[in-house]
């Protein structure tokens, strides 16, 4: 009776299945109501359910999944003015994962998750302004997410409510500048801004303009740091912009102004600039009586060689750029810089890369503003500019040279040995025309391989290092990142996750030896190996290339000690012996299966490269000798090795060193 009353209110006419027992709407059918609202599709006991399409008298349509009278399940809605919604509803409202398109192009539109009728969820809205990629919450951009304006300028970052709240980056592509921060809709907090440059000529500007601070409104207010495209740079309080109270200038030649600033200016006392003396040089302190002087003679060698310098700081300069992080700056990154003084051959002259950073970050003990240069002595990527790169040569020519005597009578001593570097290791041994990697001749791979570990893996390089680097009596008091290794370290790593062994027909402990002397000739005293000499990042990385190497089984031609004698440490059949190698690329497998729980750094880091296996290869037996460790020297008596021996069992470990038991325990 209630249904019949319901019935002949509500519905105006109805066609289709009735149930014969109840006498309620059941199956196909359609009806017309007194609203002029339409529905063709499933009944079930009187009510609209299942599938059907259900028409508005304003237009509006859906068609899709109900249930009791309700639109819950799959369906689509579809609006006069072309609106359409695909998804799915719950109790007639959009929840769960749908499509809402504003236009009948589909060119403004909602792809996403809602929630009780709410875009809510993670979700892609298209509009004219743009298109934002993210989550919402009640329709609104609200968490994380990233917002790509029709001008291009992008915004990646954290929202509340429609507004920029929280961390973010904003790129405005428009301008070419970039901020990374702190926001409350427009950068509030600490945050970098990067004005990036376009640069014409490589040589330019080294840097790029960047501020690292604090912000209030959107302008620079507080304390931070103002990286200048010249180089130079301000650390100090700001104001609404400008520079404004205690402050430090440190410009592209030294010179350095530690006072007061008003309204973005120095109140008083900056050191000119001088035609005379256009850099100003930390000195040893044996100079400082005679600083006038010794600056005036370091400019002086300086000028006369100007060009020449500044090709080779350019130079080195693009081959810094393929590290990732500096692809826009021309600047020397220490790890480049190494290089460079290999290739100078400082390694045979009886220093190490770590004693010549030691000796110069020693003058930045006391220096309240350089002070970052002594607690980092080795850091890789440290950078220079070309006023660094000349101070940083300075040093090292003196502690090359410094109790030379052949250095030229018309230069006081400091301006001496910058000569004598830049005339008899610079111009004679740089080679303008081609990357630094030459250490081992013309072995091209080698090459190819020490330049893909810096370009493509020095921060894995990076990690691996500083996970087993450590302080040595060398290292500087109160200098907590003077962390190095020594050879011997090097060799127990590789023992440890078992490189020999996995590579024992082609790398072994006699040939690494063999080759290390390349890098370091002073590894070789006489009949004796001293493996105690520390390793910087440099000689890690390029021990690691002559791992990799020796794995690939490639010829390497030495020039030992810097004789003219060459000696073949491994051969290869040639390409055009009838019985030549065959080898077959295996795909990046774990080497490091070491003692330790779980994959290492180290081993992740051999897997970077892609590794070749020898099938065949002609015997060579005439290698045969013995590796002794002494204990009273640290280092090992040295003949001929044997061919097979490929542990570092040959090494006999001192026992009563923790750091042997550590490795082999």
């Amino acid at each position: 009776m209630t249904f019949d009353i319901i019935r002949k209110v509500v519905i105006k006419k109805y066609e289709g299945n009735i149930n014969s027992e109840t006498g309620q709407y059941d199956g196909l059918g359609s009806a017309v109501f007194y609203s002029n609202d339409k529905y063709t599709g499933d009944f079930h006991d009187g009510l609209l359910h299942g599938k059907g399409k259900y028409e508005w008298s304003d237009g509006v349509i859906y068609e899709g999944d109900l249930k009791e009278n309700k639109i819950s399940g799959e369906g689509v809605y579809r609006w006069k003015n072309g609106m359409k919604y695909t998804g799915s509803l719950l109790n007639s409202l959009r929840h769960g994962f749908g499509h809402l398109q504003t236009n009948i192009t589909n060119t403004q539109f909602y792809d996403g998750e809602w929630e009780n009728g709410s875009a809510s969820g993670k979700g892609t809205c298209q509009l004219t302004s743009g298109k934002y990629i993210g989550e919402y919450k009640d329709s609104m951009r609200h968490g994380k997410g990233k917002m790509i304006y029709s001008s291009g300028n992008i915004y990646e970052g954290e929202w509340n409510n429609n507004r920029k709240v929280g961390f973010g980056k904003m790129t405005w592509t428009t301008t070419n500048e970039e901020y990374e921060g702190e926001w409350d809709n427009i950068p509030h907090g600490q945050g970098t801004y990067t004005w990036k440059l376009n640069r014409i000529r490589d040589h330019q500007f080294p840097c790029e303009n960047m501020y690292k601070g604090n912000w209030v409104d959107g302008k620079r207010h507080g304390f931070g740091i103002f990286y200048y495209s010249d180089g130079s740079r301000y650390e100090g309080n700001w104001k609404e912009n400008k520079k404004e109270g205690q402050g430090v200038y440190i410009s592209s030649n030294g010179r350095v102004y530690n006072g007061i600033f008003i309204n973005d200016k120095i109140k008083e006392g900056f050191e000119q600039f001088s035609n005379e003396i256009p850099y100003v040089f930390h000195l040893p302190k044996e100079f400082k009586s005679k600083q006038e002087e010794t600056l005036r003679g370091l400019n002086a060698v300086i000028f006369r060689n100007s060009a020449f310098l500044r090709d080779i700081y350019h130079h080195y300069c693009l081959q810094t750029r393929k590290i990732p992080g500096y692809e826009n700056k021309h600047v020397l990154s220490r790890s480049v810089l190494w290089h460079m003084l290999i290739e100078c051959k400082t390694n045979m002259k009886g220093v190490s890369l770590a004693s010549l950073d030691r000796e110069y970050s020693k003058m930045f003990q006391e220096d309240p503003i350089h002070g970052n240069k002594y607690l980092d002595p080795h850091n890789p990527l440290m950078e220079f500019i070309f006023y660094d790169y000349l101070d940083y040569l300075v040093s090292v020519s003196y502690q090359i040279y410094k109790d030379f005597n052949q250095l030229s009578i018309h230069e006081n001593r400091l301006a001496g040995c910058l000569e004598y570097f830049i005339k008899n290791d610079m111009m004679k041994n740089v080679n303008l025309d081609a990357f630094i990697l030459t250490l081992l001749g013309d072995n091209k791979l080698f090459n190819s391989l020490l330049l893909e570990i810096s370009k493509s893996h020095q921060p894995l390089m990076i990690e691996v290092y500083r996970e087993i680097c450590h302080r040595t009596p060398k290292s500087l008091p109160n200098s907590p990142c003077d962390l190095v290794i020594t050879y011997r370290e090097f060799l127990l790593m590789l023992k440890e996750y078992h490189i020999f062994a996995k590579y024992s027909k082609t790398l072994t402990i006699s040939k690494l030896i063999n080759v290390l002397q390349l890098l370091l000739p002073t590894i070789v005293e006489g009949n004796s190996i001293n493996l105690e000499l520390e390793m910087t990042l440099y000689g890690f990385e390029a021990c690691f290339g002559l791992c990799i190497n020796l794995a690939l089984r490639q010829p390497i031609e030495s020039r030992i000690n810097g004789t003219n004698t060459t000696k073949v440490v491994d051969t290869v059949v040639s390409d055009t012996t009838e019985e030549r190698e065959r080898v077959v690329l295996v795909r990046r497998e774990s080497i490091a299966k070491g003692k330790k729980t779980g994959e290492s750094t180290w081993g992740k880091a051999i897997k970077s490269a892609e590794v070749v296996e020898v099938i065949k290869r002609p015997t060579n037996s005439s290698n045969k000798g013995r590796l002794v460790h002494q204990k009273s020297t640290g280092k090992t008596q040295h003949g001929d090795i044997k061919e097979d021996d490929h542990t570092i069992n040959a090494l006999v470990i001192d026992e009563e060193n923790p750091l042997s038991k550590q490795f082999t325990s």
